[in-house]
């Protein structure tokens, strides 16, 4: 969902709430579709977190929730389909529309370095059961590894 700042206040529960239950929904829906098929040709499955669950940003703790529950998802799923290896990726601020400011855009990372060092890590293949996080990325990706 769309990303704004609400602080934790009385007034502010029903839109957190509602942030981190939208926010796993769209997770726990396709995870729990997909699990068994995945399991059986021992696939992968990548949850994209945040760097935001390590060095809190204060004015987002729906957000800092959701991906906190979402790598908890993750944990508990591999405990369950123990043929699955599941890779947790958390990615510092992006080149997006959300870095708009002049120094957020000076010091986020182009979205094309998190998919090269995503598929990196999935053509290495994983441990069965096992949950991997990939939080260090390489700040100049060559065009031609991708």
């Amino acid at each position: 969902p769309a990303l704004h700042t609400v602080w934790i206040e009385p007034e502010s529960v029903e839109r957190m709430n509602r942030y981190v239950h939208d926010s796993v929904a769209l997770v726990t829906a396709p995870l729990a579709v997909f699990l068994d098929d995945l399991a059986h040709s021992r696939g992968q499955v990548v949850i994209v977190s945040s760097q935001a669950v390590c060095d809190t940003v204060a004015e987002w703790p729906h957000y800092v929730a959701a991906k906190g529950a979402l790598e908890a998802l993750a944990r508990a799923a591999a405990s369950e389909q123990r043929e699955l290896g599941f890779l947790v990726v958390r990615p510092p601020r992006l080149l997006t529309q959300l870095a708009d400011a002049p120094l957020a855009r000076a010091t986020a990372l182009a979205p094309e370095a998190v998919t090269v060092a995503v598929l990196e890590r999935l053509a290495e293949g994983s441990d069965p059961g096992s949950v991997q996080i990939i939080d260090r990325f390489d700040r100049t990706p060559q065009a031609s590894r991708i």
